[in-house]
């Protein structure tokens, strides 16, 4: 890609760059979003080994971090007001550890859902949001039943004794909780089970000496056996065998339907969810909306569901919500989903669409829904045949051309409950407790935090 390009694309960010006497906070917010959105656009697009796109990505992702650090005291004058809840915290210490989970996307709350129900009553539980993006997650966060009083931007939160800290990645502002030299135990419980996620962490984070940041979680909370290959890497962490708490409801057959209302879905038509990925190699980068085009020729409803990053002002792909939105106003069978969480969206389902190398064909097929997946060949030889995602193809209809996709449809929606059910069982063996990982998890946490008091005393 070249540089021109990206520079272009900010040019309609949510968020531009202030123009008119911006004061000094606003300008290096503006350049410090500038830097996330090139590394993130680096990283999708220029997916190299060599050396120079390497240090491209490295010189744009450091100086993101060196403009983080500057902010820091910023945000500490900008958010004071959180110390009152610092100093609440210390007058409430016989209220129950004292526990963090850091969510830097609404994506990451239907992660953390699960375990806050369970523990919220007996421990004083808050999430960590960002800073610079404290104003639409502290919303979100409240509308979701989750208290003022314990939602903490990530600045003061660093101060803070936590006994506790859970986040599902790795923070990429500066500093956060995770850099602090603390006692506290930091769990990293990920959130999808593919191998390009594992890859990401074992590369990026194991083998390259800037990225160990996962190596200060001193706990991994695995979803599936797929994770054992870090593990058997790197035995000094404490591996758990937990699964992923927030597909229970999808073991479970107890999903939330309440999304339903957000969609005027036309009877007697089947539904399909159309969950395409970020990643550079798939089906909107390589079909841009060919695939909902394809869909909306058959007599159905369309879903589509967009994966989170997409969202990200800057994205190479960002253009697709208004493209989408725009073909709203001339079909009354095409819907945007509103919620970042895939996973409410499949129960409405009659087939699913997604890309190969993503948790949600994972997904789809654990909630007992016919799964088409867009194979991409690149992907594979990228990644290799030897992981769940090639494994998967197994319990899917694949596709490799758009032409392709009509048929596949028909046998996907005429597909016998049976073989439903059977691929269902199937897909059961990448996850630890399928239907308990709440459980394991909360079971864990309490355990570490016994051991942690012990340890105190």
């Amino acid at each position: 890609m070249e540089i021109s390009g990206i520079i272009s694309r900010f040019s309609h960010a949510e968020h531009p760059i202030p123009t008119s006497h911006p004061s000094q906070p606003e300008r290096m917010n503006a350049v410090q979003r500038l830097l996330s959105g090139a590394v993130k656009i680096l990283r999708s697009h220029l997916d190299s080994e060599r050396f120079f796109w390497r240090a491209l990505v490295e010189a744009a992702y450091i100086a993101n971090q060196f403009c983080f650090a500057l902010l820091f005291p910023v945000y500490l004058l900008q958010n004071i007001g959180d110390t009152a809840k610092i100093r609440k915290m210390k007058l409430r210490k016989n209220d129950g550890s004292l526990l963090a989970f850091e969510m830097e996307t609404k994506f990451f709350f239907a992660n953390y859902e699960p375990l806050y129900d369970e523990l919220k009553t007996k421990h004083r539980v808050y999430f960590i949001i960002p800073d610079f993006r404290r104003a639409d997650l502290k919303e979100y966060l409240l509308s979701k039943g989750v208290p003022e009083d314990r939602i903490l931007g990530s600045s003061w939160a660093f101060f803070v004794p936590w006994d506790l800290y859970m986040n599902c990645w790795i923070p990429y502002y500066f500093p956060s909780v995770l850099d602090r030299r603390s006692s506290t135990t930091k769990v990293q419980m990920f959130h999808g089970i593919g191998t390009a996620i594992l890859r990401k962490h074992h590369h990026l984070a194991f083998n390259d000496k800037r990225r160990r940041k996962i190596r200060q979680f001193n706990v991994q909370f695995m979803i599936g056996p797929s994770y054992k290959r870090l593990q058997d890497s790197h035995p000094q962490i404490r591996w758990c065998k937990i699964g992923y708490p927030k597909l229970d409801r999808l073991f479970n057959g107890t999903s939330d339907l309440s999304v339903r209302k957000e969609f005027a879905l036309k009877e007697g038509r089947p539904t399909i969810v159309y969950a395409p990925h970020h990643n550079a190699m798939l089906s909107l980068h390589t079909y841009g909306l060919g695939v909902v085009e394809a869909l909306l020729r058959l007599d159905a409803n369309v879903i589509v569901k967009l994966h989170h990053e997409i969202l990200f002002p800057g994205h190479p792909l960002h253009w697709v919500r208004d493209a989408l939105q725009t073909m709203q106003q001339n079909n009354d069978r095409l819907f945007l989903a509103k919620e970042e969480d895939s996973t409410l969206y499949y129960p409405l389902a009659d087939a699913v669409v997604t890309d190969v190398g993503t948790s949600a064909a994972f997904e789809a097929v654990i909630c007992g829904k016919p799964t088409v997946l867009l194979y991409n060949e690149h992907w594979f030889e990228k990644y290799g045949k030897d992981n769940p995602e090639f494994e998967i193809l197994a319990l899917c209809e694949s596709v490799h051309a758009l032409d392709q996709l009509p048929e596949a449809m028909e046998r996907s929606l005429s597909l016998p409950q049976e073989e439903v059910a059977r691929r269902r069982h199937k897909a059961e063996k990448w996850y630890y407790n399928p239907g308990t990982a709440t459980q394991a998890a909360v079971a864990e946490i309490e355990q570490l935090l016994e051991e942690r008091r012990k340890n105190d005393k």
